[in-house]
């Protein structure tokens, strides 16, 4: 098996900036979390969108290997 070599992927760096952001995020969904915990299943997800949200359940999920 020979390797397939391909160019690197630039990750954007968190910065100061972004940071603040997911303290502000943060201080945002811990309403959401509650408000999970007391009317939903562990299951359950909150989907957020600009335009709507949705509440699904998985109750199953199989993590698959990727890139076998």
């Amino acid at each position: 098996m020979k390797a397939i070599k391909s160019d690197p992927i630039e990750v954007p760096m968190l910065t100061d900036d972004r940071f603040d952001r997911i303290e502000q995020f943060d201080e945002l969904v811990k309403p959401v979390q509650q408000f999970m915990l007391k009317h939903y299943s562990p299951h359950s997800k909150i989907i957020i969108e600009c335009n709507g949200a949705t509440i699904t359940t998985d109750e199953m999920f199989i993590p698959l290997k990727v890139g076998d």
